[in-house]
């Protein structure tokens, strides 16, 4: 019974580091796209626009039919775990 109160609060942890962490990186740059209009049907689609826009990658969130734009920044050192990472961001284009 204790050993799984210690997994539990240790996936706790673990869970909120790995969140806190993720807020942390993209916290920095956000890039902005109002240009595209409409919802998505596919990926390469947003990938095609979001690439003519200066960003690196682009795909289409079939939950909201909105294309995601996303760019490669610098690399950062993450505050929470002290690592240096390469972080993702994203912007979601609302059509």
């Amino acid at each position: 019974m204790a050993k799984q109160i210690y997994a539990s609060i240790l996936f706790i942890v673990l869970f909120f580091a790995q969140e806190m962490s993720i807020q942390v990186a993209t916290s920095k740059c956000i890039p902005e796209n109002k240009n595209f209009l409409g919802p998505c049907t596919s990926n390469l689609v947003c990938l095609q626009i979001c690439q003519t826009q200066g960003f690196d990658d682009g795909e289409c969130n079939m939950t909201n039919l909105h294309c995601t734009c996303l760019k490669r920044c610098s690399v950062s050192k993450n505050v929470h775990l002290g690592e240096e990472e390469a972080p993702v961001k994203t912007s979601s284009m609302k059509e």
